[in-house]
C-alpha cells in the first residue's frame, strides 16, 4: 500500500557507521562538571556511548548525506519508463518485481558469471532489467505505509532525553519550569550542559545554535519524549542507522500523538523479535557487550 510522501522527507545516501568515537577530554569533563555544579561518576560509559550512537545516526541523516524524496521520485519514474522502452526494444520480458528477494533472484550468480561471454545486446538487457527492477523496489519502499518517516529531530530529542536522564540521576535538578524561566541572561545549567555537549558532537549533529534555540528544542523534547523508557530512546537512535532489521520508523515522535508512540512501541517489539531470531541462529548475545541496555521483565526507566 502506497502513501503520499511527507514534505521534507529525505533518503540517506550511506550509513555512517565508521564514525570516529566521540571522545571527551578530562578538561572538557571538568568544564561540564563546573557548568552543572556536580561531579559525574561513570560518565564516560553512558554519556559518551549515547553521544557516539547519536553521532553515527545523526550524521547518517544530515543534509550532506541525504537527498529529498521529492527530488528522487520524478527522476526515478523517468528512468524506469526509459528502461521499460529499452527492454521492449531488446525484446526482453516485462520486469515486475515486488521484493528485494525477487531482485536478488534476478541477479543470480550463474547469470552474472555468463555476462563475460554474452552479446552486447544481452549485457544491455541485463543492465536494463536490473535497473528497472531496482527502481520498482525502491519506489515501493519509499512510498510504502511502513517506510521510514522523518527521524532527524527525534534523533536529537532522544539524545537530549537520555543525557537529561543521566544528569538527573547524578543529582542535577531538571524541571520544565526552570527551563521555561531560563534565558541567555539567566541560563539553566542543564541547557548550558546540552550546548557544551552538543559542541563536541560531529558538526552534522549540531542541529540548534544559540541558547534560545537549544532551550526551545530541549523543552519540546522532554515534554514529548521524556516519558519514554530508556530502551525505547536508545531504539530511536538505533533506528537512525536504518539497519535491515529495523522496520519503518513511524516518524516525528517529538510532535506525535499517543497513537504515534504506540505505533513506535509496536515496531520496536517487531524489530526485537527479528533480532532475537537472528541472534539465536548465530548464537550472538548483543547485551553481553552493552549489558545496561538488556530489557528486563519489569521494564526500564
Amino acid at each position: 500500500m502506497s502513501s503520499p510522501t511527507i514534505h521534507g522527507e529525505r533518503l540517506p545516501l550511506d550509513r555512517r557507521l565508521d564514525l570516529e568515537l566521540v571522545e571527551i577530554t578530562e578538561t572538557q569533563w571538568r568544564e561540564i562538571e563546573k557548568i552543572i555544579g556536580l561531579s559525574l561518576s561513570n560518565r564516560t560509559m553512558a554519556i559518551q556511548f549515547y553521544m557516539h550512537l547519536y553521532g553515527m545516526a545523526g550524521s547518517s541523516h544530515s543534509p550532506d548525506n541525504t537527498v529529498l524524496v521529492t527530488d528522487i521520485l520524478p527522476a526515478l519514474e523517468r528512468w524506469m519508463r526509459a528502461g521499460d522502452v529499452l527492454i521492449e526494444k531488446l525484446r526482453g520480458k516485462k520486469i515486475d518485481l515486488s521484493s528485494r528477494d525477487a531482485y536478488v533472484a534476478l541477479l543470480d550468480e550463474e547469470r552474472i558469471q555468463k555476462l563475460r561471454r554474452v552479446l552486447p545486446s544481452q549485457l544491455l538487457l541485463f543492465a536494463a532489467e536490473s535497473a528497472v527492477g531496482a527502481g520498482q523496489i525502491v519506489k515501493q519502499e519509499i512510498e510504502s505505509e511502513s517506510r521510514h518517516r522523518p527521524i532527524e529531530n527525534d534523533l536529537w530529542s532522544a539524545w537530549v532525553c537520555l543525557t537529561a536522564r543521566i544528569l538527573k540521576a547524578a543529582g542535577l535538578k531538571i524541571s520544565g519550569a526552570s527551563i521555561d524561566k531560563s534565558s541567555h541572561a539567566n541560563p539553566s545549567p542543564f541547557i548550558r550542559a546540552v550546548i557544551e555537549l552538543q559542541s563536541l558532537l560531529p558538526k552534522q549533529c549540531r542541529r540548534y545554535n544559540g541558547y534560545e534555540s537549544v532551550r526551545t528544542a530541549t523543552q519540546q523534547s522532554l515534554r514529548s519524549m521524556g516519558g519514554l523508557k530508556t530502551q525505547l530512546l536508545v531504539q530511536v537512535l538505533m533506528w537512525g542507522l536504518q539497519l535491515p532489521e529495523h522496520p519503518g520508523y513511524p516518524g516525528n515522535l517529538r510532535k506525535g500523538s499517543k497513537g504515534d508512540i504506540a505505533a513506535f512501541e509496536a515496531r520496536v517489539k517487531e524489530m526485537q523479535h527479528k533480532i532475537a531470531l537472528r541472534n539465536q541462529k548465530f548464537g550472538f548475545d548483543p547485551y553481553s557487550v552493552f549489558p545496561h541496555l538488556r530489557p528486563s521483565s519489569e521494564g526500564d526507566t
